[in-house]
């Protein structure tokens, strides 16, 4: 065996290593090669390193037998003690265990990869490696812990920009905020793994994911056509698409025929669901199989479509046995639980030991930073008052909430009168400083849960949950009052603010719009009356 030449094949290795996943079919045949002259110098070691990347590259593809091929690698790379190569292929299998609910498997896979990560002190594994074991979490539907591990992965990552590491932290980050409800949340992170996301071949799937979980969190927010042009967008870039695909073609037929469903278009719905089956079996996606036969159930219910529906609920219910039995089989083993626990431990002190113990505070600083950009994004920077998105979100919440429980609840329009001449007359400055003394004497009469939106301009909306229109009234007058006996002269001792007020409240089966319309009705009646005054 010449030593230069296993040398020169361990270099073309390492240059394949870089384009596995981005050109996989190129990568496969290098390392194929690799290894045809690897086993003819008897180089035991580059020679299982190109096998290595052989399944890994054909794990990209999309090749099923490729999991097989991968988990026989990696057992040779174990013995062959091949650690700088094992945790990048341990995060592929764990991926590739997940994808057909080997939770397991998946999280023996995760938490070998960190173990061996440590090893090498390689950072970016670590983050994969975290990740992962949040993935799992999320599959296990706890999405809590879930979020606690993609936020470590994020701590990790802060030791160095990598826009690849970044764009899966934050598209993991996303859907655990979507899951939690924490929708405001969820887009800043979409935000950030949009700007991340490389625009190269081998990251389309990604870009689908992406696409998906904004039509998602634009879909929760009331947002339907947003919602439509994502999801337009997630179809076009997994249509043409192969073997790698699938998960993602199903991900996002899925989320069409979800969408369809519940904005009633029946007839299309179906057919994206049937073809979100096609793909889900393909791939072995249980719980796409499940969730496809679960609308497709209710749709074929409801347009009496009998036999059909009893198709697709005995589908559903055979899904469901499934699902129950390999949660059984393949709920976490309490070995590897324990083992997950003591390497959490030795992080910990390995983290002491090298001075890192600021990570979690760089993690909590981390989700505060997104918790204010979210706040700053559903918040109106004059004045502090809510904005104009964040009121339609909270309005068709407690709209939801009141119908629910049949309870009552009440809308304020208030609009600052003549406020073109006290700008134009005593400075844009000075108005400004009215519109955000204005907010303040509003909050100061509100109760905890009264909620004040900046409408737009100097128009006001004030949502007050469990409020008769007599009560709505009573606060409008407070309002009115506190506006109107507030001493102005302190930004100039000519100034005089008055408001008008419009109120109404909930009536039986009204759409949250109409009742806004109504409020706001009210309130142009009282400026048509006189300003300075109440109308309900």
């Amino acid at each position: 065996m010449s030593l230069e030449q296993t040398s020169l094949l361990d270099a073309e290795l390492d240059r394949v290593r870089l384009f596995l996943k981005s050109a996989p079919d190129e990568a496969r045949r290098a390392a194929l090669d690799i290894a045809e002259e690897a086993s003819v110098l008897r180089a035991r070691k580059t020679l299982t390193r190109a096998q290595l990347y052989h399944a890994l590259a054909l794990s990209w593809e999309g090749e099923d037998a490729a999991t097989g091929m991968l988990e026989k690698a990696i057992d040779l790379a174990r013995r062959q003690r091949l650690i700088a190569d094992l945790p990048m292929a341990l995060d592929r299998a764990a991926d590739l265990a997940l994808m057909h609910g080997h939770f397991d498997m998946a999280m023996r896979h995760w938490v070998e990869c960190l173990e061996y990560a440590m090893q090498t002190q390689d950072t970016a594994m670590c983050v994969c490696g975290h990740l992962g074991v949040g993935k799992i979490y999320y599959a296990l539907e706890d999405y809590e812990q879930a979020k606690t591990h993609h936020l470590r992965s994020a701590g990790y990552g802060l030791a160095f920009y990598d826009p690849t590491i970044y764009s899966a932290i934050y598209l993991c980050l996303a859907t655990d905020y979507l899951r939690l409800g924490q929708v405001p949340s969820a887009f800043v992170a979409l935000k950030i793994a949009h700007d991340a996301l490389p625009e190269v071949h081998g990251f389309e799937t990604w870009h689908v994911e992406l696409s998906v979980y904004y039509a998602e969190a634009h879909a929760a927010s009331g947002h339907a056509a947003e919602a439509q042009r994502w999801l337009s967008q997630a179809l076009a870039l997994s249509h043409d698409a192969g073997p790698l695909f699938r998960w993602s073609r199903a991900l996002a037929l899925l989320a069409h025929g979800t969408f369809l469903a519940r904005n009633s278009d029946a007839e299309d719905a179906i057919v994206s669901l049937h073809e979100a089956l096609e793909f889900a079996n393909a791939v072995n996606a249980s719980w796409q199989v499940l969730q496809a036969h679960r609308l497709l159930y209710q749709l074929y219910k409801d347009s009496a479509q009998h036999e059909l529906a009893l198709n697709h609920h005995r589908s559903l219910h055979q899904c469901q046995i499934t699902l129950q039995q390999r949660a059984r089989e393949q709920r976490l083993q309490r070995v590897t639980q324990r083992r997950l626990h003591k390497l959490e431990q030795r992080m910990e002190l390995e983290q002491a030991r090298h001075e890192n113990h600021h990570l979690m505070a760089r993690v909590q600083t981390h989700e505060q930073t997104i918790q204010n950009l979210a706040s700053a994004a559903q918040t109106d920077p004059l004045t502090g008052a809510w904005n104009r998105r964040a009121l339609e979100d909270r309005l068709q919440a407690l709209h939801a909430e009141a119908r629910g429980l049949q309870q009552a609840m009440a809308v304020l329009m208030i609009d600052l009168d003549h406020f073109k001449d006290i700008n134009d007359r005593f400075t844009h400055l000075v108005g400004d400083k009215v519109l955000q003394q204005v907010v303040k004497l509003i909050g100061q009469t509100c109760r905890n849960n009264e909620f004040i939106a900046r409408y737009g301009g100097e128009e006001f909306t004030l949502l007050l949950p469990g409020a008769t229109l007599e009560a709505a009234s009573h606060v409008a007058e407070r309002v009115r009052h506190a506006v109107a006996d507030y001493d102005w002269s302190t930004l100039d001792a000519a100034l005089q603010v008055t408001v008008s007020i419009g109120a109404a409240a909930l009536r039986t089966d009204e759409p949250h719009q109409a009742l806004l319309a109504r409020a706001d009705m009210a309130l142009y009646a009282a400026k048509r009356a006189g300003r300075n005054r109440i109308n309900s």
